[in-house]
């Protein structure tokens, strides 16, 4: 099964972030998505990996899943047993597990809201190591045609000081922290 037949809003030009961090993400590194839902972008990003010719680098999904979607998350990702750790847990609360500065990269896709995007960037940000990268989905200022995710957006260019992110399809990533 590859990523795309997965139940999701992950779309191939969203995964141009995963893309580029495959490519620039050191062996044995430590990646963090937080927001997994049926786990279609950690299944992305896991083929990305694999295509980067880096299957060392370990995956950590951490959501609080709702409903039913920890055991669908839990059958699309089992073909990276070894690989990918799941955590059930608040988003913000698990960046405890976590030394400063032991993590590669972050991808923040849970609380859509500014305060918790924001609460989301501030508790990861000490997590990230020096050669590190933070990033998200859902930066999507909102149009007539579509209410976005205004909250992401205020976040995330509060953060770049007022400046536009880099983006690829609605996933972002900060220059500056």
């Amino acid at each position: 099964m590859k990523w795309t037949d997965i139940d999701g809003w992950f779309t191939e030009a969203d995964a141009g972030i995963y893309r580029k961090w495959a490519k620039e993400c050191p062996a044995k590194c430590t990646i963090v998505e937080l927001g997994t839902w049926f786990a279609r972008s950690a299944n992305c990003l896991l083929e990305e990996l694999d295509r980067a010719g880096k299957p060392d680098v370990r995956v950590v999904c951490i959501d609080c899943f709702p409903r039913q979607t920890l055991p669908v998350a839990a059958a699309t990702l089992c073909r990276w047993a070894g690989r990918v750790r799941i955590v059930q847990w608040d988003t913000c609360a698990a960046a405890a597990l976590f030394a400063p500065k032991t993590v590669y990269a972050v991808y923040i896709d849970a609380d859509h809201s500014y305060e918790g995007t924001l609460a989301a960037i501030h508790a990861w940000l000490p997590k990230i190591r020096q050669d590190g990268r933070i990033g998200g989905h859902d930066y999507q200022p909102p149009t007539p045609e579509a209410k976005g995710w205004p909250g992401v957006v205020q976040a995330v260019r509060e953060m770049q000081q007022g400046q536009e992110p880099p983006t690829w399809g609605t996933s972002w990533e900060l220059l500056r922290y």
